[in-house]
């Protein structure tokens, strides 16, 4: 995805997210660019300052996690480097995989690290991981669509038939987002950055939602992109065939039911290239109010950086609920909007969410 900013040039002004390194800005920034801009400011004392007190922050932050013993703080500080760096590759997915085994009965470390994992050359045990998190979540649309992935990446036709029932037979969409910055969060709560990093008070609080929440952005995804594609091939030349049926009810429990944005992007997308009749009046309604809720809640980010009481409230919402809609949804009442799309209104000045979705 397109950087949208530099973040090597050094300002005074600046978010939490642009005192990373510059890989874990990258990783950041991709994460973010699937959602709306996090746009939260944060003071330091100088930006000379910047990549040093991150660095020596966030290494700390690092060995206190790798030394825990705790399969999910492992887990999370393992994540912290790439799997698919040269020779240190395979000393990287071990980490991972430990923690996995220390972990079988958490949903959201098998959820992690098999997303992590997925595109690494060590199927086998991706495979291990997989369906123990379909063991865990039999009802997540989002985890069979990991079993997706790697039946498609295999080619194996009746894999993909059964990762695509399993996911049609679901009966949530839950990409675990809201989860991974509570466990981001309480990480930080336990360890905070120092006071002297900031110029206000008020800036050191809220850096624990900020960086709990970008850190969360950057967690790498296998993505929906795949089912898409499976969708788009398996079943454009033929409508009728078993696999259309499945993926026109894997798309409506995406839009409707999927705890991200992206998700329910994902979800419109795939029942758009379907064509036909399968997009209802009302799935057009729901993807238009969609459009709607994100244009206005990134037009309002500008003012939680200035409003402590809103800012509190965007992070409660973070640690209360799961559902990135209903959060958004939420910040606009709280600032007066209507969540429904004003029947005047023409999107036509921004991306389309199917659009950008099918991309």
């Amino acid at each position: 995805m397109v950087m949208r900013r530099n973040f090597a040039a050094a300002i005074l002004a600046c978010s939490l997210v642009q005192m990373m390194t510059p890989a874990a800005l990258r990783a950041a920034e991709a994460g973010r660019s699937q959602r709306a801009e996090l746009g939260v400011g944060i003071r330091i004392n100088a930006a000379d300052d910047q990549e040093t007190a991150w660095k020596a922050h966030e290494a700390s932050l690092r060995q206190a996690l790798a030394a825990s013993g705790t399969p999910r703080n492992v887990a999370l500080a393992a994540l912290e480097n790439s799997v698919s760096v040269n020779a240190s590759r395979t000393l990287q997915v071990e980490p991972l995989l430990r923690a996995a085994m220390g972990a079988r009965d958490d949903a959201l470390v098998q959820w992690l690290i098999a997303n992590r994992l997925i595109g690494s050359d060590n199927d086998a045990r991706v495979d291990a991981l997989v369906a123990n998190a379909a063991h865990l979540e039999p009802d997540n649309a989002a985890v069979w669509g990991l079993a997706l992935v790697l039946a498609s990446k295999r080619s194996e036709a009746s894999a993909i038939d059964d990762a695509l029932a399993h996911m049609a037979a679901s009966t949530r969409s839950d990409e675990h987002f809201a989860d991974t910055v509570r466990a981001w969060y309480e990480i930080y709560e336990h360890n905070p950055f120092p006071q002297s990093m900031f110029a206000k008070p008020s800036d050191a609080d809220n850096a624990t939602f900020v960086a709990a929440i970008a850190r969360a952005a950057a967690t790498a995804l296998a993505g929906n992109q795949r089912l898409v594609q499976v969708c788009k091939e398996s079943v454009g030349a033929n409508p009728s065939t078993s696999r259309a049926a499945d993926c026109a009810a894997i798309g409506h429990l995406m839009l409707y039911h999927s705890t991200t944005m992206l998700g329910r992007r994902m979800g419109f997308a795939l029942l758009r290239n379907l064509g036909g009749d399968v997009v209802t009046s009302e799935d057009k309604a729901l993807q238009r109010n969609l459009e709607w809720v994100l244009v206005e809640y990134s037009a309002g980010e500008d003012s939680v950086d200035k409003d402590p009481i809103a800012m509190h409230a965007y992070a409660t919402d973070w640690l209360n609920f799961d559902d990135e809609y209903e959060i958004m949804q939420r910040a606009l009442r709280r600032r007066g909007l209507s969540t429904d799309a004003p029947s005047d209104w023409q999107p036509s000045e921004h991306v389309s969410i199917a659009q950008a979705s099918s991309r």
